[in-house]
């Protein structure tokens, strides 16, 4: 689900008339726009979960749904939870902690672990922080800052037992209260933590509002960005989200595709299959066979009723009518048929009048007929003039 015009057009809104000044140190600039988080993710293919006009924002990924953000202002505790789907890890943010620092937790579920990625304790030690780690993997790290330094501790979950760790990374106020914490539990990935500790001991400033502070030890210088530069620079942000995620799902596609001649190991690559190329003509070394020939009925009709609904007889003696055939070919077999030849004058044909003065003869015989099954033919009939 990218990100909709509306949605683009809401937020050239919202930020049209804030002044853009650098708030520095990070950690006290305050929570910022949440959709410096959401937008990417929305770009990169998450989708919206949640019911229309909810105040509560869910959001699944597009990786079978196997990690879930929540943003929910009404929650007892921590209103920024993400986790995955079957409980293995979780994490928490309060509501003070910036946006671009939880931005560095989510982006890692975009783009995945890279080659170089450092472990979180690695850069807070480039970044100054005091470090003390113990040999089971717990430790605890606390940043140079003179004033309100932030505390991050990795430990067990429960004290009688050690499988199960968490992160609890806080920024305490003067009295020593949390001004926000995070609380990140479970087998969590390297590159996640990683992300999010890059981000939380940078030193560069975030943009905020002019007098959009949330804490009085916060400090403020202008930017030289106008408004409409610091949103075109949230646009680039959504835009590299979005390629990059596009250009990893590619990737993968292409990797589960074995070359040719490959075998499809057991990552579950999907079996090669070649292009199927088109059948050359060849000759027909089997002709067709021939054509069935006519059946017995089917010749008799056409040598004897096909001439004329009646058979046409010529008159060859007085009193008598004999047909007259002559050879046809037929699907490849010879067979006859009755034809009209020439006759005398005053002749006449069996059954009619060769003009209105003739008469019929004193008698006409007319051939026997064949029969199918064989039995003798019925006699034959005499016409005279009494019939």
């Amino acid at each position: 689900m990218a990100v909709s015009p509306t949605q683009r057009a809401s937020y050239a809104e919202d930020h049209a008339t804030k002044i853009p000044f650098e708030t520095t140190p990070r950690p006290l600039a305050g929570p910022g726009d949440p959709r410096h988080v959401t937008h990417a993710l929305l770009a990169a293919g998450w989708t919206l979960t949640s019911a229309p006009g909810d105040l509560r924002i869910a959001l699944a990924g597009p990786d079978e749904a196997r990690h879930q953000l929540v943003i929910d202002p009404f929650a007892s505790g921590s209103p920024w939870r993400i986790q995955s789907v079957d409980w293995t890890w979780n994490a928490s943010f309060d509501r003070m902690v910036p946006a671009e620092i939880i931005a560095g937790f989510t982006d890692g579920l975009l783009h995945g672990p890279r080659r170089g990625d450092s472990s979180p304790w690695e850069h807070m030690q480039k970044a100054g922080w005091a470090l003390e780690r113990q040999p089971d993997g717990t430790g605890q790290a606390r940043s140079p800052a003179p004033e309100l330094p932030i505390s991050a501790e990795l430990r067990p979950i429960f004290n009688d037992c050690s499988d199960q760790m968490a992160w609890r990374i806080v920024q305490p106020d003067h009295t020593g209260a949390p001004i926000w914490k995070m609380w990140i539990s479970g087998p969590v990935p390297d590159h996640l933590m990683a992300g999010l500790a890059e981000q939380l001991v940078s030193a560069a400033p975030v943009l905020r509002g002019m007098y959009d502070l949330d804490h009085y030890s916060a400090r403020q210088n202008p930017s030289p960005l106008t408004p409409q530069q610091a949103v075109e620079a949230h646009f680039t942000r959504i835009d590299a989200a979005r390629a990059q995620a596009r250009a990893q799902r590619r990737t993968h596609l292409t990797t589960r595709l074995p070359g040719p001649g490959r075998r499809p190991g057991k990552s579950g690559a999907l079996p090669y299959i070649p292009p199927l190329k088109p059948e050359k003509a060849r000759p027909c070394s089997n002709p067709p066979p021939p054509a069935a020939l006519p059946s017995p009925a089917f010749r008799r009709w056409s040598a004897v009723l096909r001439p004329s609904c009646a058979r046409r007889m010529r008159r060859s003696t007085p009193g008598t009518c004999t047909p007259t055939s002559t050879p046809i070919s037929m699907a490849g077999r010879t067979t006859r048929r009755a034809t009209t030849t020439a006759r005398p004058t005053g002749t006449t044909w069996c059954g009619r009048r060769s003009n209105r003065s003739a008469r019929r003869p004193a008698s006409c015989s007319t051939p026997p007929r064949p029969t199918s099954n064989g039995s003798p033919p019925p006699p034959s009939r005499t016409v005279g003039p009494g019939n």
